[in-house]
């Protein structure tokens, strides 16, 4: 069964000029990324769900395309699932027991204290201004015995050739302009202790970039990442650049360029890493 989405949106979010990258991401790119992701860790979720009993409220923090959320509201009907983003990006058609808010994660959350069993956030690195208030939020409005699940690229790419670490400088030192951080997945286990998480745990995943590897399965997944990475790079980097490092918009676009040539060298066999982290609230 689905129904017509149910969307709710703030009265402005004219404050959130300071996003370094698009509100508006390539939507392929996004549902692109959801499936790798569900390859890599063979399922939507690292978290033990069996044991989270009941499952009743799911919260999907940066929901995007909501592509996440709607597989999960279909693999457990009996759980209400709410997506949350600034972008309003997510189908028409949903299951029954999804929805979809149009919401500021780092605005006061109105959700009930206690009242969830499960949040997912995945992606987020760059989209946060402060991780502790929103960590402590989260561990707010888990009950005892809920657990939040955070997923982030502890390395888009490595090895890095010279472009790479160009614009990987360059875009960190923007995102800094604006206090915000680039990457923050190994900053995570000290960020959910001190908001009161407990019981952390990790799972870790490499991904090919390109058709280096040997076997086909890898093969296949790092043709698909790669595409990934690639139509990544300008939007990670136009609006950054630009705005808040002097660039213009055509040597943003001379640097990508050269950035995409070299992660197309099949010789260097690069690859990315992610780690999901799960805690839980005690």
């Amino acid at each position: 069964m689905t129904k017509p989405s149910k969307v709710h949106r703030p009265p402005s979010l004219a404050h959130h000029t300071d996003l370094p990258t698009p509100l508006t991401p390539p939507l392929e790119r996004l549902d692109l990324l959801h499936h790798v992701l569900r390859q890599v860790f063979t399922s939507a979720y690292t978290a033990p769900l069996a044991t989270v009993k009941p499952l009743k409220r799911i919260l999907d923090l940066g929901t995007g395309t909501g592509r996440w959320a709607i597989d999960m509201a279909y693999e457990f009907p009996s759980a209400s699932v709410t997506g949350i983003d600034l972008s309003p990006i997510q189908p028409s058609w949903v299951p029954t027991n999804c929805d979809f808010e149009i919401d500021d994660l780092e605005s006061p959350w109105t959700t009930a204290p206690g009242s969830v069993d499960y949040i997912h956030a995945r992606c987020l690195s760059g989209s946060i201004k402060d991780w502790p208030q929103l960590l402590s939020q989260a561990c707010t409005a888990l009950r005892r015995g809920g657990c939040l699940e955070i997923t982030e690229m502890v390395n888009e790419m490595t090895p890095l050739g010279a472009v790479g670490v160009e614009f990987h400088q360059l875009v960190t030192a923007a995102y800094e302009r604006v206090g915000r951080k680039h990457t923050v997945a190994e900053e995570i286990p000290g960020w959910v202790t001190e908001a009161g998480f407990v019981n952390i745990s990790d799972r870790r995943g490499r991904i090919p970039i390109g058709t280096w590897p040997l076997l086909p399965a890898m093969k296949e997944l790092g043709k698909l990442y790669k595409e990934v990475v690639v139509t990544g790079l300008e939007g990670q980097a136009v609006a950054p650049l630009t705005r808040y490092l002097g660039w213009s918009k055509e040597d943003v676009e001379v640097l990508v360029g050269n950035l995409r040539r070299e992660v197309g060298e099949r010789r260097a066999q690069r690859c990315g890493r992610v780690v999901s982290w799960v805690v839980w609230k005690a």
